[in-house]
């Protein structure tokens, strides 16, 4: 509902803006769904998308990454990247995991974080990197044959 009403006037936008920075965390991540959805074609969107993958709650950053993936995927890999490179709660991991599968099997850098990945510490974030690894591999092959 939040940017639904009115989503040309940059009133609407602006209250929208100011709860991508509200202390509750659900407010900001329920803002940055509608920061995404109503306005993906003004370049602030982005760059409060961006500065929000680095926000304090898990919350808010996995809600974040999922925004900038689907609306502004040209800036989401080396962001991705940078979140499986930090320490970063079990759920976000294996988040990374799969969208580097998903959506960058050829990127180079996608082998060397899903096989980082595949010897973590935690079972579920090993084994989606090796179920991930499996996936770019087949995928691989398929290309090539």
């Amino acid at each position: 509902m939040l940017g639904r009403q009115c989503p040309d006037r940059e009133e609407t936008w602006q209250v929208v803006l100011t709860a991508t920075t509200d202390a509750n965390p659900y407010i900001r991540s329920t803002a940055l769904n509608a920061l995404g959805r109503q306005w993906p074609d003004r370049e602030d969107t982005r760059q409060v998308v961006l500065t929000a993958t680095t926000d304090t709650n898990k919350d808010v950053r996995s809600t974040a990454l999922h925004v900038l993936v689907a609306r502004f995927p040209d800036a989401a890999y080396p962001v991705v990247c940078e979140h499986a490179h930090r320490a970063q709660p079990t759920d976000l991991r294996v988040a990374v995991a799969k969208l580097l599968a998903l959506l960058w099997p050829r990127e180079p850098e996608t082998l060397v974080l899903l096989t980082a990945l595949a010897s973590h510490d935690e079972e579920v974030v090993s084994s989606t990197a090796r179920e991930a690894l499996a996936l770019v591999h087949d995928w691989s092959a398929l290309a090539a044959g």
